[in-house]
């Protein structure tokens, strides 16, 4: 090769190494900042349903390994520990499978619902998600991913 070639690899090669320098050190420093993500959280997951009150409701076939719809019934046979509640047979149970009414479901169900439909219901704000001192948002997190069901901003988040 003549020396015109050779300088201008020199300087190709001189340019390439400082702007591979210079992505590496905005890499390291965007790292340090511990960004949030993703910045917003989705009320509650796909295919549930929000009331507007900030409840999501399960109804019927429409989301979740964890729940099981027969003909008759509809049950919760995941983790216990998250506070899901099931309305079926006109009974409600919690997660545990025993009778209990959520507080901060009304006594009428949203006009969505057919009064023949099982439903399951959770508050994403209700205090019983951080129990025991845990993060709500990595006890939803985990919720999510245990049941396969997607929930933007939480099934996917990096700060559990």
């Amino acid at each position: 090769m003549e020396t015109f070639h050779w300088i201008v690899m020199g300087i190709a090669l001189f340019f390439l190494i400082i702007i591979l320098v210079l992505v590496g050190l905005m890499m390291r420093r965007n790292m340090s900042n511990k960004i949030k993500f993703p910045p917003v959280q989705q009320t509650c997951p796909d295919l549930w349903v929000n009331d507007g009150s900030g409840n999501c409701y399960y109804i019927d076939n429409n989301g979740g390994s964890g729940f099981v719809n027969t003909t008759t019934e509809l049950s919760y046979k995941g983790d216990k520990a998250f506070p899901v509640y099931v309305k079926s047979k006109n009974a409600w149970k919690d997660s545990a499978g025993n009778p209990k009414s959520p507080s901060f479901v009304g006594s009428n169900p949203p006009s969505f619902i057919l009064p023949t439909q099982n439903y399951a219901v959770f508050n994403p704000n209700d205090t019983l998600w951080s129990k025991n001192g845990v993060n709500p948002l990595c006890q939803q997190k985990k919720f999510a991913n245990n049941n396969n069901i997607y929930w933007d901003g939480v099934s996917n988040s990096n700060q559990c």
